[in-house]
């Protein structure tokens, strides 16, 4: 039998909101390697997105993974209550009863990026989203990034 390994801990991401001179700004930053999962050779400029000077933000296009890592965490096999989006870069936080985390396609968002949130949005909407982000960077990290192995060993009686 093999022994449980200690767990670790690991920072994944940081989320901040605040209202600055009548302004909604939230700050992410996600590890390199997040990043890394969306990134794509073609980039767009958002005229939604802006950063605190009005400058569009620049966004990595979707690519077939990413559609496909959002249907695997939105697959009813998981038993999720939970429906993300990531292909609807600019929009709101909730979009068609799914919360909308296109904003992790955000080019340069692993050196930590200032977004102005043009939508009105109350407290308690962004305190669900910036939970229910820390499950779905979670999902990733373990997912599609920490170095793991399965081992299956199989006895059956003869």
């Amino acid at each position: 039998m093999t022994k449980a390994k200690k767990s670790e801990s690991k920072n994944v991401g940081v989320v901040e909101f605040a209202r600055i001179k009548g302004k909604q700004v939230l700050y992410i930053k996600v590890d390199p390697e997040i990043e890394d999962l969306f990134r794509a050779e073609t980039i767009q400029s958002s005229s939604t997105y802006v950063d605190e000077n009005g400058k569009g933000l620049e966004y990595y296009d979707t690519k077939p993974d990413i559609a496909e890592i959002e249907e695997k965490f939105n697959s009813p096999m998981f038993g999720r209550s939970t429906r993300i989006q990531l292909g609807n870069y600019g929009t709101s936080f909730y979009r068609q009863g799914a919360i909308n985390f296109s904003i992790l396609r955000t080019v340069g968002i692993s050196e930590g990026k200032n977004i102005v949130v043009d939508k009105i949005v109350i407290d308690n909407e962004v305190k669900q989203w910036m939970h229910d982000l820390a499950q779905f960077l979670k999902h990733l990290y373990i997912n599609f990034i920490k170095k793991q192995s399965v081992r299956a060993t199989i006895n059956i009686e003869v």
